[in-house]
């Protein structure tokens, strides 16, 4: 049995794309000058359960970013939430470029 769970593993693809960099993506519109935020990253229950929940407060855009009709209000808030403080984070990170239109 441990036999067929090898080979199965082994006939397994390897995935060719790395799972995309949400926060990276973010940072990187920061970086170039074309979005200003803050992140607030909280912790709640217990230690060995903790549920991480990260919030983006989108304070300025650069006039070049097209965003949702909806959301021309700043500041913007995006939040996500995951077990661990880098998975709230990219969570959040995708639903900020989803508001700015910039899933590329």
């Amino acid at each position: 049995m441990a036999n067929a769970l090898v080979q199965s593993l082994q006939a397994a693809p390897a995935t060719k794309n790395p799972p995309p960099r949400w926060s990276v993506r973010l940072n990187n519109l920061r970086q170039k000058g074309l979005v200003t935020y803050n992140i607030a990253e909280v912790a709640n229950g217990p230690g060995h359960q903790e549920e991480w929940t990260v919030t983006i407060e989108i304070l300025k855009i650069c006039p070049t970013i097209q965003v949702k009709a909806q959301l021309a209000c700043l500041p913007i808030y995006c939040s996500g939430s995951g077990r661990t403080k880098g998975a709230a984070n990219i969570n959040a990170s995708y639903a900020a470029l989803e508001a700015l239109d910039q899933l590329w």
